[in-house]
């Protein structure tokens, strides 16, 4: 750094740098809180869970099956999660990372701490991306394995 010029500094790199770690950490701590308020708030298995939905299929099948009507469904009202809210904030601040490290590459100040940035925010998009993709591969298994056995379940 002691051979920098004065035009040469980086102007852009700690804010940058601190705006997606703080994206990145953001989002580690939204799934956290969603493991970890998915294990406390109910205290039932994993199986009595899977057989929950595998009843409500069934319940929801049943009236089709005898060639009743369906009940009307009544809808609750939506919420604003605040979680919702958090990530939000944390693509936000982690495109901002993303700009505004290619900014500072424009301006050709040093890439170390330009790069690092960058990927600082798209490794938080890209993280919470897999963690639904995968959340989404593993529901969809379930749901396929209740619908192979459906035969079963209405028995």
């Amino acid at each position: 750094m002691a051979d920098m010029t004065l035009e040469n500094r980086p102007k852009w790199g700690l804010a940058e740098f601190i705006l997606g770690a703080i994206a990145l950490l953001m989002v580690v701590l939204t799934i956290a809180q969603l493991f970890g308020q998915s294990q406390s708030a109910s205290s039932t298995s994993i199986g009595t869970s899977i057989g929950e939905i595998a009843a409500e299929i069934r319940q929801a099948a049943q009236p089709k099956i005898s060639g009743d009507q369906r009940p009307e469904v009544v809808q609750a009202p939506k919420t604003t999660d605040p979680r919702d809210v958090v990530v939000i904030i944390a693509y936000v601040l982690a495109g901002i990372s993303i700009i505004t490290g290619g900014i500072s590459l424009y301006r050709g100040e040093p890439a170390t701490l330009a790069k690092i940035t960058i990927a600082l925010g798209l490794s938080a998009i890209v993280m919470q991306y897999a963690f639904w993709m995968a959340l989404l591969i593993c529901g969809m298994m379930i749901i396929t394995a209740v619908i192979n056995n459906i035969g079963d379940i209405l028995g």
